[in-house]
């Protein structure tokens, strides 16, 4: 016996599936029996609230069938059949005949494309109490809700099941305790299978473990967390994307401040040629000092340096995890900006060695787990803010909760913050006269950044020292190619920096030499605009793992064309 309808299939209904707002959908039946005297089609719109009866007409091979026009707004269209026959009349419905329930057609709006990344992505579907419960978790009872009871299944392992009434009604829900941070701790393994969206069954409280029967959307099941844990989830995501440093974050916000940084260079070389360009940022989320400096100099022809205040956040960081006063701690950091390590730790005055107390104290740190994993792969102590190293490589055996914070693109003051940025544009006889002057143009709240001294030194008056100066490699930094910008200690004279040699473990170097390159193409591509250099950056950014790759272009590509103002160097021949 043939069927009488199928939702799944095109001879019954096409096009399958949702359907565009105006669409044409054809629906088609098959009664089965010779005394039917009429068929309608009965359709109500869940927003739209209006009811219409559709009758269907013999097709002459057997079926009935109709083309309905779905609404010009997106709406939820319910429909199910009205057979008529010569003595009766009888309903039809997903579940047969006389079932008043009836199929849904989802009605959208196809002139709100799909966006590329999804297009390209791969779902993994969850339901969050059978997923899996955190490192740490506790049993928690379900609290006593009116109507179904509710109870814990403690052993996680314990095959699914429902007690049912005499009626096959579910007389109680077991709920076998699965968390969103569960979730969190997973991500690193749904990353490693390609996931790259995820779709999450409800987690707001009800009564049954599925949640599709809540009666509050704005409370997250207890069971599963706290609404906060939901937020950790939103922020951490996959792959780790939105980041500032490093990845796809870390590349617009290149594109973004650099460029900015190109255009005052390019005034510089028509207003004060052969005038020094001296970068001063400070604190996670000021500029990108590396590829600034890399993009003025090598790409815009203005002699630039960077000035950090690594060090400085680096000695206050370790005093206080020491338990010591700053002025007790001395400190040298050396590799790449936002990637800098520490070289040496003691304790002063009598020099001893802190470094091998801090490598085993942070070991034994579940705070310091980031940093812990760092001794392990490179043998040194990350400097500066701990979040920096972890948002430049992709760190994926550390569990996002573990691994920090990642902070949000929109966390960046893209414009370049004042506080955070001193731009010395000074020449010639435009030096300042005198020592209130000099004082106009002390613009850097960090002791460890002076601009004025190394101003000073670039002109012949005097000599300094710098803790943190990002500069051309002059290989005190071993194993990064000459010429690519690093960071480190230096002097300054006359004749420009010269870094002091340092050494850190071998481990570092094939790492650091591949972030200097990245480094470098991200420099060319927001200073050139060119679309092919910021790709070949990307195809190698270690912070981009495989599942990011999948639409890293095309992301970047939409947030290019969506904010066209805020990157003029990609659209000048446009």
């Amino acid at each position: 016996m043939s069927k009488i309808f199928d939702s799944r299939d095109p001879e019954y209904k096409s096009p399958f599936g949702a359907a565009a707002c105006g669409a044409a959908v054809r629906f088609a039946v098959r009664p089965g029996a010779e005394n039917v005297t009429g068929v309608s089609l009965l359709l109500r719109r869940e927003f739209g609230g209006t009811e219409q009866a559709l009758p269907l007409s013999p097709s002459g091979d057997g079926r009935w069938q109709v083309v309905y026009t779905a609404p010009a707004e997106p709406d939820l269209v319910w429909y199910a059949f009205q057979f008529t026959y010569s003595d009766c009349v009888r309903p039809y419905g997903p579940h047969g005949f006389d079932d008043s329930s009836r199929w849904q057609l989802t009605v959208y709006d196809d002139s709100r494309p799909t966006p590329a990344w999804f297009g390209c992505g791969v779902t993994y579907q969850i339901f969050p109490d059978r997923f899996a419960r955190e490192r740490d978790w506790t049993p928690r009872e379900p609290e006593a809700r009116r109507g179904t009871h509710r109870f814990l299944v403690r052993d996680w392992d314990t095959p699914v099941f429902y007690p049912r009434a005499e009626n096959g009604d579910v007389s109680s829900w077991p709920f076998w305790g699965g968390t969103l941070r569960g979730i969190e701790e997973k991500l690193p393994y749904l990353a490693s299978l390609g996931v790259t969206v995820l779709y999450l069954n409800p987690i707001f409280e009800a009564a049954s473990n599925h949640r599709y029967d809540t009666a509050d959307y704005t409370r997250v099941d207890p069971l599963l967390g706290r609404k906060k844990d939901f937020e950790s989830l939103d922020a951490v995501g996959l792959g780790k994307q939105v980041r500032l440093r490093g990845g796809l974050g870390g590349a617009m916000q290149t594109m973004r401040a650099v460029g900015f940084v190109c255009d005052l260079a390019d005034q510089m070389r028509e207003e004060c040629p052969g005038a020094p360009l001296i970068l001063c940022s400070s604190g996670y989320g000021g500029l990108p000092l590396s590829r600034a400096c890399e993009a003025a100099q090598r790409f815009c022809g203005v002699r630039t340096l960077g000035v950090s205040g690594v060090t400085e956040q680096t000695r206050a960081r370790l005093a206080l995890y020491l338990g010591l006063k700053e002025e007790k701690v001395d400190v040298t950091c050396a590799g790449l900006n936002d990637f800098s390590w520490v070289v040496s730790c003691r304790e002063r005055p009598s020099g001893k060695d802190l470094i091998p107390r801090i490598q085993k104290e942070m070991k034994e740190d579940d705070r310091e787990a980031l940093a812990a994993q760092y001794i392990d792969w490179y043998g040194a102590i990350p400097a500066g803010p701990r979040v920096t190293q972890c948002e430049l490589l992709a760190d994926t055996e550390l569990s996002p909760r573990r691994s920090l914070m990642i902070s949000g693109v929109g966390a960046a003051d893209y414009e370049l913050r004042k506080r955070n940025l001193a731009l010395l544009t000074v020449h010639g006889p435009m030096r300042p006269q005198g020592a209130q002057a000099w004082g106009q143009i002390r613009n850097s709240g960090l002791s460890s950044v002076r601009p004025v001294e190394i101003l000073r030194a670039l002109w012949g008056e005097g000599e300094c020292d710098v803790q943190s100066m990002v500069m051309p490699c002059d290989g005190a930094v071993p194993g990064v190619t000459r010429g690519r910008f690093v960071e480190g200690p230096a002097h300054v004279a006359k004749d420009g920096p010269v870094g002091q040699p340092v050494e850190l473990p071998i481990e570092l170097e094939d790492v650091m030499e591949q972030l200097s390159l990245v480094n470098r193409l991200y420099a060319e591509a927001a200073a050139t605009g060119s679309r092919n250099t910021l790709r070949e950056a990307l195809e190698i950014d270690p912070a981009l793992t495989g599942i990011d790759l999948l639409y890293a272009e095309s992301v970047v590509a939409d947030m290019l064309e969506n904010q066209k103002e805020k990157y003029p160097r990609f659209f000048r021949e446009q």
